[in-house]
């Protein structure tokens, strides 16, 4: 759908570095083949808040194998084959003429770590094709990809992931030294919902505008601020290094009907995967035999979940706690992924309320409110 409209599959983007930073799992970061700005860590480039700009300049090594930041982790937990999209915000990448991928770093039982690159399957915004890893934007701004895997040759533990990095490459001696700006960069993995009966409102609140009036009769009026904050030299969501004059903070109010229980709640809300009870669950459970007796296990867990509570809700913490990248017409086959739809949003609510319709059936009211 075009314009502003919602379609039926609204699409939530989810930041894995912004979640991970939360639980406490990443413990530092570290540059690559390049030299810092003199600020500091760089760990607030991984959660979600691209108003605060930074930048890296590719030393001479750089040349030959390209710069990148690293977020240091003592492990994941989460499976990196769900990972399907990332992007790189308020970056310079045009200006400078580089290139974007994202890696991991694996421990393999080796000396060095093992780095597999994850597949950069399509564009979702500015990010035009250079090769199965690597993507280029077309101009400053920001970018987003979607992922499919890694091109490791093995089935990766989580539990064994050290690194997760930001990579620039398509480097050359002339990069040498150059400001390589980025405001925040981003990986996770997006849910669609939908329903066959959605109701939205959009809403532009002006929050940020105080207006008084004085002893004489006169009005007068404070403005804070009238929308989103630049993203370092840029407007956000912004193409081709300009400012943003839109106003105003989008609010979506999202009411959907009779969606079906395996679409809101997960198979096993628990982080172990052991049951009691196979009633009603499907093929969603292994049976096996053991010396003890017959074993039941959950195919799944509050980690690898794949319905909303699982891979949204939960991820973001709920109740406004975690920001995400939300796209109202973004889901399904057909998205609209004009830079204009997307925001970094979070949940304006206290409590999420599931209420069944009929059997199996069930209606969700959600609040989503632009941040910054």
């Amino acid at each position: 759908m075009a314009y502003q409209n919602v379609g039926s599959r609204p699409r939530f983007y989810v930041d894995w570095n912004t979640y991970f930073n939360a639980l406490g799992l990443y413990t530092g970061t570290a540059l690559h083949n390049s030299n810092g700005d003199g600020k500091g860590s760089y760990m607030g480039m991984g959660m979600l808040n691209p108003t605060n700009q930074r930048f890296l300049e590719p030393n001479s090594s750089a040349v030959s194998g390209g710069a990148s930041i690293r977020y240091n982790s003592d492990n994941w937990v989460l499976d990196p084959e769900q990972v399907n999209w990332a992007g790189v915000l308020g970056h310079n990448l045009k200006t400078v003429d580089s290139s974007y991928y994202f890696s991991l770093g694996v421990d393999v039982g080796t000396t060095d770590l093992h780095y597999p690159a994850f597949n950069a399957i399509n564009d979702i915004v500015n990010s035009n094709y250079e090769s199965e890893i690597v993507r280029k934007p077309q101009f400053d701004g920001f970018s987003l990809v979607e992922l499919n895997g890694t091109n490791a040759t093995y089935t990766i533990d989580p539990s064994k992931i050290r690194k997760n990095h930001l990579a620039f490459s398509g480097i050359s001696s002339a990069n040498v030294g150059e400001q390589f700006k980025f405001g925040s960069w981003c990986i996770g993995n997006y849910y669609d919902i939908s329903s066959p009966d959605l109701n939205v409102s959009l809403e532009y609140q002006y929050d940020g505008i105080k207006t008084s009036q004085s002893a004489g009769g006169a009005s007068l009026t404070n403005t804070l601020y009238t929308g989103p904050a630049k993203w370092g030299d840029y407007g956000p969501w912004q193409l081709g290094g300009v400012d943003s004059f839109r106003t105003g903070r989008r609010v979506w109010t999202l009411n959907w009907s009779f969606l079906a229980d395996t679409e809101i709640f997960p198979i096993n809300a628990n982080t172990s995967y052991q049951a009691e009870t196979t009633d009603g669950y499907g093929d969603n459970f292994t049976q096996t035999e053991t010396a003890d007796g017959v074993s039941l296990d959950f195919t799944s867990n509050i980690l690898s979940g794949t319905d909303f509570f699982s891979s949204v809700w939960n991820r973001t913490a709920g109740s406004g706690n975690l920001p995400f990248i939300f796209n109202p017409d973004g889901g399904g086959d057909t998205p609209n992924n004009n830079p204009d739809q997307f925001a970094i949003c979070r949940f304006d609510m206290k409590s999420l309320k599931i209420t069944q319709k009929m059997h199996r059936k069930y209606s969700v009211s959600l609040k989503i409110k632009e941040c910054w």
